[in-house]
């Protein structure tokens, strides 16, 4: 009996390089991300800077009640001033011996201490001022101006959003494939179309 003919379709083998790729989803995030603290406990006097809006490195933030600690600096600045005057009044007279070395040791040792407690003055004063440690974006407040405000309270909330991060899981079996500085592709739900390269850091 004669055999029916059989369709038979040919395919080419030749070798090509296939993508072992992993689609994994990924968590986008700020770059740093800060928890700004009182570092003087005082009332909250003066809020500079609001949710959602953009700061400058270094900008002044909030104010805390620095009343007390001006007086101090007032009060460390008359002492380092008159301690200096005794040391040249007293530079003179060790120069000519009417004075022992010990007595002038003890002037300018006065001197010294009155220089270091007018610069912790002024420390004290600049610490009653919230700053920023970097340009970003305010993304929460603790505070409001009459509030008590204690040492180290977190009284803001900073993030750095001109660079981002992203974050994701790597399976175990996977996790030897990836290499720091190595550039990998990823998109976003919000900007369909677009592709973007990140860099392995961690």
């Amino acid at each position: 009996e004669a055999e029916k003919p059989v369709a038979v379709r040919t395919l080419t083998l030749a070798p090509r390089k296939i993508e072992d790729a992993l689609l994994l989803p990924g968590r986008i995030a700020a770059l740093q991300d800060a928890q700004l603290g009182a570092q003087r406990a005082g009332q909250v006097v003066e809020i500079l800077a609001d949710k959602g809006q953009t700061v400058e490195e270094g900008q002044v933030l909030l104010r805390i009640d620095s009343r007390l600690w001006e007086a101090a600096r007032k009060r460390a600045t008359i002492e380092a001033r008159d301690a200096e005057k005794d040391l040249k009044r007293w530079k003179e007279l060790e120069k000519t011996g009417a004075v022992s070395a010990s007595d002038y040791e003890g002037i300018q040792r006065r001197q010294e201490s009155a220089e270091i407690a007018l610069e912790e003055a002024e420390v004290m004063v600049s610490q009653c001022e919230v700053r920023s440690p970097f340009a970003g974006v305010i993304v929460d407040r603790g505070v409001e101006v009459g509030d008590y405000a204690n040492e180290g309270q977190a009284v803001m909330s900073l993030i750095r959003l001109d660079r981002v991060k992203v974050a994701f899981d790597v399976p175990e079996q996977d996790v030897a494939a990836l290499q720091p500085d190595q550039s990998k592709k990823f998109t976003l739900t919000a900007l369909p179309g677009r592709e973007f390269t990140g860099e392995v850091t961690f």
